[in-house]
């Protein structure tokens, strides 16, 4: 029993190492995330239709005006001023308060500041009462989460029953990754031996450098499935970046055209690009 304690507690202060570390992030990175709806590089261009694509999906639902939604890791808001010109009363939840301040500073701008509600909050650990919420709305999320089936049952919990949710999981199986020694997850053993032998004479990588998480399908799926969240809808985005030679990117403008070629190809569905994009999108819904 007191083993089990022990490990309880390393645990948690591991977590809370890791979310110390999201939080300093994104604190750092805030004006990043408001350019990159702007920018025309690939990774932004991703960004975008990610967004497009969530957003085609909820107008898809048809959902009433006065739906009550929920936003998790609002980044610079855009998502929630979308939300709340479709009539929607938005709450917005982000662990860093530096993207709160961004999302706010552009909500303001606008005449829909009142429609939108800003907290602090962790994913892990919603403040809302059960079933609370009729859309949940969570992009760019789960890799920082240390748990994300916690939060993935947290977001079941304050969503009422028959509501929906859209996020997403980066993609471990994502086509630019695969023949990747650094990254392909058929090359884990060799990492994790390689890692090993490092850290015996003394050339271990910083471990206090948080790493975001990816999932395959199949597991982020039964994670929705033990949560009680019923797969709806789902699609595969982004390819990218395309390394030239080992650590040389093709240049953005190539790689956009790549992107775009590869993807429609996906979106067909075509034999292994329609589940190696580098993103898998989900609409779920609470059952």
């Amino acid at each position: 029993m007191e083993e089990d304690c022990c490990h309880s507690t390393t645990f948690n202060r591991i977590d809370q190492l890791e979310q110390n570390h999201v939080r300093e992030f994104f604190n750092g990175s805030s004006a990043f995330w408001t350019q990159i709806y702007y920018r025309k590089d690939l990774f932004a261009i991703i960004h975008q239709q990610r967004l497009a694509i969530a957003l085609r999906y909820v107008s898809e639902l048809s959902l009433p005006n006065n739906t009550r939604a929920l936003e998790i890791g609002c980044g610079s808001g855009f998502m929630a001023l979308a939300l709340a010109k479709r009539g929607f009363t938005v709450e917005v939840l982000d662990y860093s308060h530096k993207m709160i301040k961004v999302a706010q500073n552009n909500a303001m701008q606008t005449s829909l500041d009142k429609k939108i509600h800003l907290n602090i909050g962790d994913a892990h650990n919603l403040a809302f009462h059960n079933q609370s919420f009729d859309l949940i709305i969570a992009l760019g999320v789960t890799p920082w989460l240390y748990d994300v089936k916690k939060a993935l049952n947290e977001i079941a919990r304050v969503l009422v029953h028959g509501g929906y949710v859209i996020l997403n999981a980066d993609n471990l199986f994502r086509l630019n990754w695969l023949f990747d020694p650094r990254r392909s997850p058929f090359a884990k053993s060799t990492r994790e031996w390689l890692k090993k032998k490092l850290s015996r004479v003394g050339s271990q990588n910083n471990r206090n450098v948080f790493q975001p998480h990816a999932y395959s399908i199949q597991k982020f799926n039964a994670y929705l499935h033990e949560a009680n969240l019923k797969n709806v809808r789902n699609t595969n985005l982004g390819f990218g970046p395309f390394l030239l030679f080992p650590h040389i990117e093709f240049p953005d403008r190539i790689g956009v055209k790549i992107n775009q070629k590869l993807q429609e190809y996906a979106d067909v569905g075509f034999p292994i690009l329609r589940s190696t994009g580098a993103q898998y999108i989900v609409l779920a819904k609470k059952v």
